[in-house]
């Protein structure tokens, strides 16, 4: 299997445990924290996250645990924290982070094996945790997703499709795509937090620019994706605020 280290991290609003001591810090690529983990059928998918203790005290037993929202049978996921790297069947780590104030920790990886093949989202809950207060805790989302790959939408040619404005929006967002000029079909589609699908709009292959309407959406982070002949090339979060 082909192995993808780029991290493409979900950092969810909803859902999202709010920590007294601990917050996210860094994905392991500076600026890349607005889209889903992605890759083609059959990677292995890498998402890594950095953590830092904002309390004023040490935490010495800082636990990771894994909560699966969805995942395709067959598919399997498994993640490291602190020295040890769990098996595909291990739901809290082994071993615990300790943290004095102010630190970080970089030791979280999380991966997911596409063995299905079936191109659908695989979706992960990460939450790390105080073990000697287990309310004191922060979770987030990490959506793995499949395609044939980009190369199989048009060989030669290049789909593009630009962040939205202004962002966040409120009624509409103005979006810029391209298209190669031998696309028949094209799609916006727009997925919540989770990946779900809630809207799709069909789009003019002969032009270059679309209005994302947000008036009827709650307000919350959402994935906006180009898709070309059946096949999404690009994927880009938007921020829905009423």
């Amino acid at each position: 299997m082909k192995t993808i280290s780029t991290l493409l991290i979900v950092l969810l609003a909803t859902g999202f445990a709010f920590s007294q001591s601990f917050q996210l810090v860094g994905y392991g690529t500076p600026g890349v924290t607005d889209t889903m983990v992605c890759g083609n059928a059959g990677d292995l998918l890498t998402a890594v996250a950095v953590v830092k203790n904002v309390s004023g005290s040490t935490k010495s037993s800082i636990l990771c645990r894994r909560q699966i929202i969805s995942m395709v049978t067959g598919n399997y996921n498994k993640f490291c924290w602190g020295t040890q790297c769990g098996s595909p069947t291990t739901d809290v780590s082994a071993t615990s982070v300790n943290l004095a104030p102010n630190a970080t920790s970089n030791t979280f990886v999380g991966y997911l094996g596409d063995v299905s093949m079936s191109l659908i989202n695989d979706t992960v809950r990460y939450i790390v945790f105080d073990s000697t207060n287990v309310n004191d805790s922060l979770s987030w989302v990490v959506v793995y997703c499949f395609s044939t790959g980009v190369n199989e939408v048009i060989p030669t040619a290049k789909n593009t499709l630009v962040n939205a404005f202004p962002d966040p929006s409120d009624n509409a967002s103005l979006i810029n795509y391209t298209l190669a000029k031998d696309a028949k079909t094209a799609k916006i589609n727009i997925m919540n937090m989770i990946g779900n699908k809630v809207a799709e709009y069909q789009i003019d292959t002969k032009d270059s620019k679309f209005n994302i309407p947000t008036k009827n959406l709650n307000a919350g982070i959402y994935f906006y994706s180009l898709e070309v002949d059946g096949r999404v090339t690009s994927t880009k979060k938007l921020m829905v605020n009423h």
